[in-house]
């Protein structure tokens, strides 16, 4: 009950981390009335929510237990695998070019599984890079590179 009590705890705080960064980044938005919605509107009530829900996981957790707050590496490497992939494909994008940093984020993303094959791996990124191309860039025409300029001939 203990190992449970924290991991809630770490995700509330997760939660409440991630709906305050929403809320600063959307400090200067519009937000107008439940008539007249702003494009802030949405976003910062989500935001909100999602602060208050957090609030209320790390409460829930902490009513049993106090709990053990040692962090296990086989329980962070996904967590931090995942948000490395989208890090990654937000600093890579324009300069790698979509069908790399797509293939590059899909590899370090599916590497947080527990049963990881590099072969594998491999075949299915290059695959969904290849669709996600074509789908992205070609049929829908969003300006993003496809290569990287050094690619290209």
């Amino acid at each position: 009950m203990q190992r449970l009590a924290a991991r809630d705890l770490w995700a509330g705080l997760f939660c409440i981390a991630i709906g305050a960064i929403a809320l600063v980044l959307l400090a200067n938005t519009r937000m107008g009335a439940v008539a007249a919605m702003g494009p802030g509107f949405l976003p910062t009530w989500l935001a909100r929510l999602l602060v208050g829900l957090g609030v209320l996981i790390a409460l829930k957790s902490m009513l049993g237990s106090i709990p053990s707050l040692t962090l296990d590496w086989r329980v962070l490497r996904p967590l931090l695998l995942i948000l490395g992939a989208i890090v990654l494909f937000a600093l890579l994008l324009r300069p790698a070019g979509f069908a790399l940093t797509a293939f590059a984020l899909l590899l370090l993303a599916a590497a947080a599984g527990r049963d990881f094959r590099w072969r594998e791996a491999l075949v299915i990124a290059a695959a969904i890079a290849t669709a996600a191309s074509l789908l992205f860039i070609v049929a829908l025409k969003i300006n993003v590179p496809l290569w990287p300029s050094w690619f290209l001939p």
